[in-house]
């Protein structure tokens, strides 16, 4: 590969014993690169790269002498291994073997790599030797975010949104400094392509943090506890012992101490050897034989079972009596009812077939009289007859 033969001869020798190194770094990287690369190989051989500054050589200065004093300073960031190209303001990894790419030609002056829109927080650039810098997304914090105090309908759910950022309309503020805010402070599909949906779920963080804040912190503060912190230091201490296993609650209840002593004697099966002694003169039992201790309460037990259970029999026998007195009592009102209907059906029937009879009889009297034939009138005074004694029959059951 050829040298880049642009620059004094004075410096050829100097040129020459980097080799290929340079000459790569010149044909990719052009100038800049070519004077990065001499400053690393200068480094190397503790050589002094600032005698070769020149006022009358465009290379070295400006530009070219701020590449020098950047390369002396972070000498490693362009080792051609697995490290970084630090150029224009941008960064990239390098693979192993490979040279690296400065996005430069020879003879050129190099441009700034724009910054990523993949990124997920805003960089600055760089460009014309000059450094302007932008907002970044650090500096949002969720004091920025001005959320209205009252619920939105939307798709038929209520839901915060962001009214201002900074002080300042939504609209003002990017897409990726959103993004970047919410990957940072841990909101869920902060991917989201839309910028309306990052500010619904900031306003709906903020929102939720709002009110779950003080229940969360005050279960922290109950965790914390005199009464719970005891414990948790046990636990702690017991998890990073490697003991721990199914048997710990069956064991010792959560009590660690009983734990240690019960694996003590599991190893030192000496130390629980049966001693009988008597007992001391302050401890004493009572015969089981005894039937004030023994007999009473268990019979005062049965008899207070036995009468239990038979004051539920007599109530339920109560109950039924008084259910089977109140359907007696029942059916005998419907009894005394019919009865009574139907005498006073009967004697309405009575009083209208005495009524007919009466009525008959005076016809036949008014017959009797204007009748002449013999016969008529024998049959007259036999229907009379017998209309009477029907009548002396109904009066006497009325």
């Amino acid at each position: 590969m050829p040298f880049n033969t642009s620059f004094p001869s004075g410096q050829t020798s100097l040129y020459a014993s980097t080799g290929e190194y340079i000459s790569a770094f010149s044909h990719e990287g052009g100038d800049r690169g070519l004077a990065i690369a001499l400053s690393q190989h200068s480094v190397e051989r503790g050589l002094d790269v600032s005698q070769y500054s020149q006022a009358g050589d465009p290379r070295t200065s400006d530009g070219g002498l701020i590449s020098l004093q950047l390369a002396q300073q972070a000498p490693a960031s362009v080792l051609s291994g697995n490290s970084y190209a630090e150029y224009g303001g941008s960064s990239r990894e390098v693979a192993p073997g490979s040279e690296p790419d400065f996005g430069g030609t020879q003879g050129e002056k190099a441009t700034p790599r724009p910054p990523s829109k993949d990124k997920d927080s805003v960089v600055s650039a760089v460009s014309g030797g000059t450094a302007s810098e932008e907002t970044t997304a650090d500096e949002l914090t969720f004091e920025d975010f001005e959320c209205s105090e009252a619920l939105v309908q939307r798709d038929g759910t209520k839901v915060a949104i962001v009214l201002k950022v900074k002080g300042k309309d939504t609209k003002e503020t990017k897409y990726t400094e959103l993004r970047a805010f919410c990957a940072r402070v841990g909101i869920r599909a902060y991917k989201n392509k839309s910028k309306a949906m990052l500010l619904e779920m900031i306003a709906q963080k903020i929102k939720n943090d709002k009110v779950y804040q003080p229940i969360f912190g005050a279960k922290r503060a109950q965790r914390l506890g005199p009464s719970h912190a005891a414990y948790k230091k046990a636990l702690v201490r017991f998890t990073k012992s490697g003991t721990n296993g199914d048997d710990f609650y069956r064991f010792c209840g959560g009590r660690l101490g009983a734990l240690y002593v019960h694996l003590h004697l599991l190893k030192r099966p000496g130390l629980t050897a049966t001693v009988n002694q008597e007992l001391p003169d302050e401890v004493y039992y009572e015969s089981e034989d005894d039937p004030k201790i023994i007999s009473d309460p268990r019979s005062k037990k049965k008899s207070d079972v036995a009468e239990a259970i038979r004051e539920l029999v007599n109530q339920r026998e109560s109950m039924e009596e008084r259910k089977y007195r109140l359907l007696e009592k029942k059916e005998t009102q419907k009894m005394e009812y019919l009865e009574q209907r139907s005498r006073t059906e009967s004697r309405r029937a009575a009083l209208q077939e005495y009524t007919f009879l009466h009525d008959r009889l005076r016809a036949l009297y008014r017959q009797q009289e204007h009748e002449t034939s013999v016969r008529i009138r024998e049959d007259i005074d036999e229907e009379i007859a017998f209309l009477k004694s029907n009548k002396q029959k109904l009066k006497e059951e009325m």
